[in-house]
């Protein structure tokens, strides 16, 4: 075990294996109990895996508390046809968000001007996605635009990374947070408009991919900071 979260290459290697494990669950098996056993090993192995690899900054604490929010957030989700478990879900996913949100911050001073090309973006992209599931969103119209809304900041949380942080961190966990905004946009799209073929294998993918990329960023982000 020891040299698997040492290991980056053959971590990934664990994980995907994970995910495709859970792909295959959710595709040919009941829900109870067995998803209940391979969805949350997605995120307990990236919690394990960066425990490992983390170091003790008081930030790197708090993101650990983020990383327990996906994972419980993870056993609501498992049902969507639940109402009370998607919104608890969904909360705890926004919480998650939020300490995300917390350690991509930095002091560095920005201008509209370079916000400008992500915040056209961004609006495009919720009108966009507005028009497409606007009507079906009911009595979840405000926690779904709160979370989408939480997701555009963490989003830009991640791009004003640029210039406080190692090159390699800033593109890890911009893109995965990038693939994060894929992987629930494609939820959206299939909870709330219409289902879409692979929409069960895309979401966990791009899912996964987002949580693994993050956490390497954060990791790679502390060994620079611990060199300097």
């Amino acid at each position: 075990m020891k040299y698997i979260l040492q290991n980056k290459r053959i971590f990934f290697i664990v994980f995907s294996i994970i995910i495709g494990v859970d792909v295959f669950v959710k595709l040919t098996l009941e829900a109870f109990p067995y998803r209940f056993i391979s969805k949350p090993l997605v995120m307990l192995s990236i919690l394990c895996f960066f425990i490992y690899n983390r170091n003790k900054r008081v930030k790197n604490v708090v993101f650990l508390i983020g990383i327990l929010c996906f994972l419980i957030g993870d056993f609501f989700l498992i049902d969507d046809s639940n109402k009370l478990f998607f919104l608890l879900g969904m909360l705890f996913f926004i919480a998650g968000k939020l300490i995300y949100i917390y350690k991509f911050s930095t002091n560095k001073e920005f201008t509209i001007l370079k916000l400008l090309p992500l915040l056209i973006f961004s609006f495009i992209y919720i009108i966009c996605l507005l028009h497409f599931i606007f009507n079906g969103l009911g009595s979840f119209t405000i926690p779904v635009l709160l979370y989408y809304f939480v997701s555009q900041i963490l989003l830009l949380m991640a791009y004003l990374r640029l210039g406080s942080v190692s090159s390699k961190s800033y593109l890890l966990i911009l893109f995965g947070v990038i693939a994060f905004i894929v992987s629930e946009t494609i939820v959206a799209l299939s909870i709330f408009h219409i289902k879409m073929n692979y929409q069960d294998s895309a979401i966990m993918i791009f899912y996964g991919l987002s949580q693994f990329m993050i956490v390497l960023g954060i990791v790679d982000e502390g060994e620079v900071i611990m060199n300097n």
